[in-house]
């Protein structure tokens, strides 16, 4: 009668440290990649000055200002719509490769900031 029990006590046991262990990863995951969202923030509230800066010129854009102006846009759109989806989700719930592709996503956002910010650098210095 006691066996039973105990496996059943072990089983509920087991459930909740496997519970805790994905909770400590996911603690784990999102701690390490506090620091890269707010460089990623950082990163794009810089280029959101300088794209506003480029729009209140008072003259034409040249072809290569609006394409950066473009790239700019779009750019700010994927951080919007991550950090949407970044405070919309439970990722307790969701499978871990889709957990690893949702936080792949912010690496690949932050790259793709870091080479757009490289870009206009030497605009910058550049009169408009």
């Amino acid at each position: 009668m006691k066996s039973p029990f105990l496996l059943a006590l072990v089983i509920s046991c087991s459930a909740i440290s496997c519970e805790d262990k994905i909770g400590q990863q996911i603690q784990a995951i999102f701690t390490k990649n506090m620091d890269l969202e707010k460089e990623t923030a950082t990163k794009m509230e810089e280029l959101i000055q300088f794209r506003n800066k480029i729009n209140v010129q008072g003259r034409a854009l040249t072809e290569d200002e609006i394409s950066l102006v473009e790239e700019m846009n779009s750019a700010e759109k994927r951080w919007q719509d991550w950090g949407k989806a970044f405070h919309a989700r439970d990722l307790i719930h969701v499978e871990e490769k889709d957990r690893e592709a949702f936080l792949e996503e912010q690496h690949k956002l932050y790259a793709d900031l870091k080479i757009l910010h490289s870009d206009i650098e030497g605009m910058l210095s550049s009169p408009f």
